[in-house]
This record gives C-alpha cells, structure tokens and sequence, in this order.
C-alpha cells in the first residue's frame, strides 16, 4: 500500500509541475483530501493501524490545505505570460 501512495503522489507531482493551473491543482488538493478521509477512518477503525492511519491522515491533510491555498493564489493570479527574446 505504501508504494501505491507513493506512487499516486510522484504522478501527481508530474501532474503538477507539467499543467500547473488551478483545475490541476483543485483536483489534487481533491485527491489529498479523500486520501486524508480515508486514512482517517483506517486509524479510527482499525486498533492495529491506528497510529499509521492518522498520521498519514495528518499528512495528507496538511497537503490539501497547502494544495487548496496554492489553488486559491493561482485562480486570483492571472497566468504568467513568457516575453519574447529581444533580437
């Protein structure tokens, strides 16, 4: 399971760096907040994984926030347009 959620965040990464916009940075901020749901209610339900469970759910939460704030900046910042080399 771990290898999959590192996975998931290596490809949203990519995601990320390659498309940059707020749509692309919405949905991630989307995916960390369902990711962080979950494990929560992994660390809620299951005694074993409980400590596992709630820190990777205080982890993912930590990135949609940071993922919802990055969103709100780039829909309030127009997009950057790139100069033209003077020649």
């Amino acid at each position: 399971m771990t290898g999959f959620l590192g996975a998931r965040h290596l490809l949203q990464g990519i995601g990320t760096v390659g498309r940059p916009g707020p749509d692309v940075l919405g949905l991630g901020a989307e995916v960390d907040l369902v990711h962080s749901a979950t494990a929560l209610a992994l660390g809620v339900l299951d005694g074993r994984r409980r400590r596992a469970g709630l820190v990777d759910a205080a982890v993912a939460g930590s990135f949609a926030v940071a993922g919802l704030a990055v969103t709100r900046d780039a829909v309030r910042r127009p997009p950057r347009r790139r100069r033209r080399p003077r020649g």
